[in-house]
């Protein structure tokens, strides 16, 4: 079989700021490094029992910190943003980051809810703050793209090796090995079980959307890779990041490799495309009859069990979440209703229908990236992120064959991207590839002409120096009071099953403290439940009155600050009785029904409050009303 190999890479590289051969300088080495760890080991990043978001915090940290490096480094990369700006792509592709910029700052400021927009929510962390940092980073991507055009095969075997390694670790925990997570929470015990590895994504769905575009860079580079032996490892790769993204169950994600596949097969030119086709073709097929045997042998009960849900349940609540999302945009139809406010923006506008079938099922996002940035943005976020997939997909070819082959692997995993993000919406991970991709896919088609206007961009960097540094003092705070009460927090379950009061109190007060006077959203609810359990374990003893306490003043900075308002507000209502408030609680029942009036526990609990109260007629009334939005109507 004939294996292509491109040209060879060792010419020297030109000057004048643009590819120059010999030593790279210390800070050109820590902008690269930070860019590797940015893209590379941003995704496998998890640290369980140091962080009660083991997933999500790990990874918000590693980017803040290649952003801050990248920040205060930025005269070495923004040289290579002067040249982008010299081509129709590359201005493209700044207009839209520069519009993406603008529309998430003016969509926060006037957010329903600031503090959640600026900081995100816990479960996946996607706020203000972490969309500009992703912003930032695919900048500097670009840019040092464009200045040293060899260096992304770097980079692409970074991403090899990260998506390698939690493909590994997906594989083995489908097989029932994992020495870090607990099992039960991936394994959902329906139709006799089914597993859905996570790997160190925290939810399948995630894990297999962000290793459809490694797995489609990796197929390309396993073709134009230089090294015989880089080329092995990259098909190797691909092998098994098709068998984590299977076994994890994700339709969105299968189709969407499918579809990049096709999309890379088609877009390859060249005197070797015909070859390159005949192995990818005799790879899928072998990939193929391997997944089947797993898939009818003992080890596949758990994807055979899935395949059953497939048939069950085609698509679960998105359909109705699509449908009545459109409510919020047409609602806020220029600036949205601000980044992350999506769950509680939905429960005030979903259906009874939706809400008594899924009735205390949290709608987190609507599953859908494009309809994600519609309703947080307005119109102008969901045009700015189609713009970026029509770049990404449409930008120009490079001259050289090894070129073609990389770029129709970059405009693959873009595609794949797209189709993933239909089902899903984006987290940090996936928005990093995107507009990092694009910008890496644009600088590599750039013509090899020196920038006249480069000393004039060297003036403007350092221009733009003090104000980045100030950026990047930020992004450390932000890191700082999402991070520190997040690891406090690890702790409380511990303290809460002890029965230790003093020490759950201390950790609630020092992580309230960390969160440096900032409006952070976090997870107060829940801890608000948990000192509920926690007084009703010490009844009748001297701790009793602080944990009730400690319960209501988390509930009411749930409500004021956090993602699920409604809920919070539920919780006060009942926190309110047991103090002998009435007054209070009937009026936070209220206020939990004007969020969520489709939710039928309020109106259950209202009803039961006015009854007491000797208003029997509008008792009456409430609770017919939660028998007809309760399940099994």
């Amino acid at each position: 079989m004939t294996v292509y190999r491109p040209e060879a890479r060792s010419a020297p590289r030109l000057e004048g700021g643009l590819l120059r051969s010999g030593r790279t300088t210390l800070p050109e080495n820590a902008m690269k490094t930070a860019l590797l760890v940015a893209l590379a080991v941003t995704p496998v990043c998890m640290l369980n029992g140091v962080f009660l978001s083991h997933d999500v915090i790990p990874k918000v940290l590693t980017e803040f910190f290649a952003t801050t490096a990248l920040l205060f480094l930025l005269p070495h990369w923004s040289r290579g943003i002067g040249r982008l700006w010299n081509s129709t792509a590359g201005k493209l592709f700044l207009l839209l980051a520069t519009a993406q910029c603008a529309s998430l700052l003016l969509s926060t400021v006037a957010s329903h809810q600031p503090g959640l927009s600026v900081f995100g929510s816990v479960w996946r962390r996607f706020g203000a703050t972490q969309q500009l940092a992703v912003l930032i980073v695919a900048l500097a991507f670009a840019g040092t793209a464009a200045l040293d055009r060899q260096w992304p095969d770097t980079l692409f075997r970074a991403t090899t090796i990260s998506g390698g390694v939690a493909s590994i670790y997906g594989i083995l925990q489908y097989l029932g090995i994992d020495p870090f997570l607990d099992r039960a929470l991936y394994r959902i015990e329906y139709l006799g079980g089914i597993v859905r590895p996570p790997a160190t994504m925290g939810h399948a769905i995630y894990f297999a959307a962000w290793l459809t575009p490694v797995c489609l860079i990796a197929i390309a580079c396993a073709t134009s890779d230089d090294s015989a032996a880089w080329r092995k490892l990259h098909a190797a790769v691909a092998s098994l990041s098709v068998t984590a993204i299977f076994l994890s169950g994700s339709r969105g994600a299968l189709l969407a490799l499918v579809i990049g596949g096709l999309f890379f097969m088609l877009r390859i030119q060249g005197r070797h495309a015909r070859s390159i086709r005949r192995q990818l073709a005799g790879a899928a097929l072998i990939v193929l009859v391997v997944i089947s045997a797993v898939t009818f042998s003992p080890a596949g009960q758990w994807i055979r069990h899935r395949f059953v849900q497939w048939r069950e349940d085609p698509g679960g609540p998105r359909l109705a979440v699509w449908r009545e999302s459109a409510r919020i945009v047409a609602a806020n139809p220029v600036l949205g209703t601000g980044p992350e406010t999506f769950g509680g923006e939905f429960r005030k506008i979903e259906s009874a229908e939706t809400s008594r079938a899924y009735p205390d099922f949290y709608m987190e996002t609507p599953h859908n990236a494009l309809l994600d940035a519609a309703c947080a943005q307005g119109l102008p976020g969901v045009l700015i992120l189609a713009g970026v997939f029509i770049l990404g997909l449409a930008g120009p070819s490079p001259r050289s064959q090894s070129g073609h082959v990389t770029q129709a692997g970059l405009q693959a995993a873009i595609a794949g991207i797209l189709i993933s993000s239909a089902f899903v919406s984006l987290t940090i991970v996936e928005a990093i590839y995107l507009w990092s991709i694009t910008g890496i896919s644009l600088a590599l088609s750039l013509a090899d002409v020196q920038t006249a206007a480069m000393p004039v961009n060297r003036m403007v960097s350092r221009v733009l120096l003090l104000p980045a540094m100030v950026l990047a003092v930020i992004f450390l705070a932000t890191g700082i009071a999402l991070s520190v009460p997040d690891a406090l927090y690890a702790g409380l379950p511990i303290a809460i099953a002890r029965r230790d009061a003093d020490r759950a109190g201390w950790i609630y007060a020092k992580a309230s403290q960390w969160t440096l006077g900032l409006p952070v959203p976090g997870y107060e609810l829940s801890i608000s439940q948990q000192f509920a359990s926690l007084a009703r374990a010490l009844v009748n003893t001297p701790d009793t009155a602080k944990a009730w306490t400690l319960s209501a003043d988390a509930a009411q900075s749930a409500e004021k600050y956090g993602d699920q308002r409604y809920s919070a507000a539920y919780q006060a209502s009942m926190l309110a009785i047991t103090s002998g408030d009435i007054v209070r609680a009937e009026s936070e029942a209220r206020t939990s029904i004007a969020l969520a009036p489709n939710w039928y526990k309020p109106h259950l609990f209202l009803g039961k409050i006015l009854d007491a109260t000797g208003r029997k007629q509008e008792a009456f009334t409430e609770q017919q009303l939660a028998i007809q939005l309760g399940p099994g109507r």
